[in-house]
């Protein structure tokens, strides 16, 4: 079910993306809403809880150890 998940999530982003050509940020909004409708009555608690997993965990996103990377310059 997770490979038919992310076939979907892939799906809906080039979709909304490509053919309606409205911006990524939305298209990737509306893939993670199509995902978590796989989670089947547990949708909305799969929806709260990866939304507060990428608004609060650190490592979801850049933080001082990646702005750290000699790639990025040091702070």
């Amino acid at each position: 079910m997770g490979f038919i998940a992310l076939i979907v999530f892939i799906a809906v982003i080039i979709i909304w993306n490509v053919i309606v050509k409205r911006n990524m940020g939305e298209a990737m909004l509306l893939g993670f809403i199509a995902t978590t409708l796989f989670g089947g009555m547990d949708a909305l608690r799969l929806f709260w809880d990866g939304l507060l997993f990428a608004s609060f965990n650190r490592e979801a996103g850049i933080n001082s150890r990646t702005l750290a990377h000699p790639e990025f310059g040091h702070r």
